[in-house]
């Protein structure tokens, strides 16, 4: 779970920001 590339980082960073 620690290689992500760049599209998933971006995925998750955007679904984090979707959360708070």
């Amino acid at each position: 779970m620690m290689r992500i590339s760049e599209k998933g980082i971006t995925l998750i960073k955007e679904f984090e920001g979707c959360s708070l």
